[in-house]
């Protein structure tokens, strides 16, 4: 992200607001993962395909599917 100047500090800032109670685990967990599956496979659901993540990132694909 543009803002982003170094990203070594970016999971530390995050898991601040889970630290400090700013953020439920459930919510923590959900902005880091499946909010920037999101986020990434909007203009291309199969950006994941193949990779790593292929799997996990289609169960969340396939779950938001369900339900909106």
């Amino acid at each position: 992200h543009w803002d982003v100047t170094k990203t070594a500090f970016a999971l530390s800032e995050a898991y601040t607001q889970l630290k400090e109670r700013l953020l439920s685990e459930d919510d923590f967990k959900d902005f880091m993962f499946p909010c920037n599956v999101l986020f990434h496979a909007g203009m291309n659901p199969n950006v994941f395909t193949g990779t790593d993540l292929g799997d996990a990132a289609g169960n969340v694909l396939s779950h938001t599917a369900a339900v909106a």
